[in-house]
């Protein structure tokens, strides 16, 4: 294998930690280990933090917000011609200081803006798609772009399910479906290594309903609300944080915002049944394999893009956002229909193997 210049790159409109970031981090992590050269260029503060945590090169640099906003599809239009100049440097200044480049594009961003000059001086490109697709790209006049440089000899389009896939609309597309190590959510844990509040929580009601993920509209928030309305004996509690936060307390559901990989694991391991209520295209839903490693069964609506993978009823259970609430009932009066899936959750994890990811995308820079 000859080792590669893999460049990260990273223009987001907003900078959080969440599965995409953990996703390039592992994958970053594995590149690196088999003998390529990783680099960071980047905006994006969640990133730049890591790469400087982790010893790997990073640099800082500008690049105009991804065109996925009127706003921002207003003034990325005007400022075009600027931003092609500066991505000419950019990728002038990687051909020749780099051995063997390539790019690792993550955001809508570098793959319009970086793509052309990487065809004029032949430098692979992998695009990843991670984020939710909608509006922002089926309806955008820059798409036009992308689907033109998308469609070039150097570039790989990667997702990470099928019903990303699909919703892309492209055929090229490559799927290689999210896994990641489940020793951390295998082994149990002892309760008392819950924060103490949380410890509270779980004491206050015979059966708990869990939720980790951000706290947004997207993700359900609404229907943990209807939920709670429905069924008042339950309890239902959150891990984690967003606009929904104050709502979601004043309304009788219990939140704590952030907890080590361990306590997450311990949280799931008490809770008897974790839920992913998405009401628009969720790419994956990494949290669904966490907690059937936890050995506690899941309920997701049909908007997870892991749905495509696990069998409906005997590993997973599935609902429409409309029934959420009458399937919960369903458990709720059935409760034996938990008992079946955790037998089946070692079997279950077996699908999702994380070395076999990381192997498939080593493949992409062969």
């Amino acid at each position: 294998m000859k080792p590669a210049s893999i460049i990260f790159t990273r223009f987001p409109y907003s900078s959080q930690l969440g599965g995409e970031e953990i996703h390039t981090f592992a994958i970053a992590e594995h590149l690196r280990k088999i003998g390529h050269n990783l680099e960071f260029l980047t905006s994006c503060r969640v990133l730049l933090e890591y790469a400087r945590s982790n010893d790997f090169k990073s640099r800082k640099i500008w690049m105009y917000k991804p065109p996925v906003t009127p706003a921002t599809l207003l003034l990325f239009t005007v400022f075009s011609p600027l931003l092609l100049i500066w991505g000419f440097f950019i990728c002038s200044w990687i051909r020749v200081s780099r051995k063997n480049p390539h790019i690792y594009a993550l955001s809508f961003t570098e793959k319009l803006i970086l793509s052309p000059w990487c065809f004029l001086f032949r430098i692979p490109m992998v695009w990843i798609e991670h984020a939710r697709i909608g509006n922002w790209f089926h309806k955008n006049p820059w798409k036009f772009w992308y689907t033109i440089w998308e469609n070039g000899n150097d570039v790989t389009l990667v997702t990470v399910s099928k019903i990303m896939q699909q919703e892309l609309g492209l055929p090229s597309a490559i799927v290689i479906p999210n896994a990641i190590p489940t020793e951390i959510f295998k082994k149990l844990y002892d309760v008392s290594i819950l924060p103490e509040k949380v410890q509270t929580y779980l004491r206050e009601h015979k059966f708990d309903i869990g939720y980790v993920g951000r706290l947004t509209e997207d993700k359900g928030m609404e229907v943990l609300l209807n939920l709670k309305k429905a069924f008042p004996e339950i309890g239902i509690i959150t891990i984690g944080s967003g606009d929904y936060k104050n709502i979601l307390e004043e309304n009788g559901i219990r939140n704590y915002p952030f907890m080590k990989k361990e306590q997450v694991a311990c949280f799931m391991q008490n809770i008897q049944l974790l839920v992913l209520p998405a009401t628009k295209t969720d790419p994956f839903g990494l949290v669904v394999i966490e907690s059937i490693a936890a050995g506690t069964p899941v309920l997701i609506s049909d908007k997870v893009g892991i749905k495509d993978y696990l069998i409906e009823g005997q590993e997973v259970l599935v609902s429409s956002v409309e029934q959420f609430t009458e399937t919960v009932g369903s458990i709720l009066q059935n409760p034996s229909t938990l008992e079946k899936l955790k037998q089946k959750s070692e079997k279950t994890i077996s699908k999702f193997d994380y070395n076999k990811m990381l192997d498939n995308f080593a493949k992409l820079f062969q």
